[in-house]
């Protein structure tokens, strides 16, 4: 299953239940044409391309794995920085 949340602070989080990835794959992650085992049809662009996006943003994306409290999953955070009002 995968989860999503947006959080009040602009934190965005995707975790996909599945087997913890290893640091190693998970630090080229985001980069181009790089993808996890199993992951199915594609190129391995997506990440980097969220990657891109978000920093021209001036945000955040982090990936982790295992998902925190847990000794599965996948987990993207995206943090993009608010826009005030006030």
């Amino acid at each position: 299953p995968v989860q999503v949340r947006l959080e009040a602070d602009g934190r965005l989080t995707v975790e996909n239940d599945c087997a913890p990835l290893p640091p190693a794959l998970l630090d080229r992650l985001g980069t181009r044409f790089t993808r996890a085992p199993g992951a199915g049809k594609g190129s391995g662009l997506g990440l980097a391309i969220v990657r891109a996006i978000v920093t021209r943003a001036g945000g955040t994306l982090a990936l982790a794995s295992p998902i925190a409290g847990s000794a599965r999953g996948f987990a993207v955070h995206v943090t993009l920085p608010l826009l005030r009002g006030d």
